[in-house]
């Protein structure tokens, strides 16, 4: 090796280096709230005052029903009541139709988006 040049491996710690953050100063919890289901309930609740379960879970999982042809199971509802109570929306009804959907619509709770 020529005097004066420094090896492979220590260029590559060095780049590297940079790009690394100090993770004692990251956020706790620095995905909280931002769900792709989370986010589309938020939005379906800022557009409209109540909303059904049908609704949120139709506009978090558009590209599985528009794109790919598939239909909703069991858990895409679960997970979009599960989403729906994280916001803060709390269910205040049934739906008409077949399989009457929950209602919705956002607490009392002050929004954070």
């Amino acid at each position: 090796m020529i005097s004066g040049s420094k090896s492979p491996e220590r260029a590559n710690a060095a780049r590297k280096a940079q790009y690394l953050r100090d993770l004692a100063q990251r956020p706790e919890k620095p995905a909280l709230g931002n769900g792709r289901v989370q986010i589309a309930a938020k939005r379906l609740l800022g557009l409209m005052e109540e909303v059904s379960t049908a609704d949120v879970a139709q506009w978090s999982h558009a590209r599985r029903l528009l794109l790919n042809g598939l239909a909703l199971e069991p858990q895409h509802y679960r997970a979009v009541r599960r989403a729906l109570r994280q916001v803060g929306a709390i269910p205040c009804g049934r739906g008409r139709g077949m399989g009457r959907p929950t209602v919705w619509r956002m607490g009392d709770r002050p929004r954070e988006w």
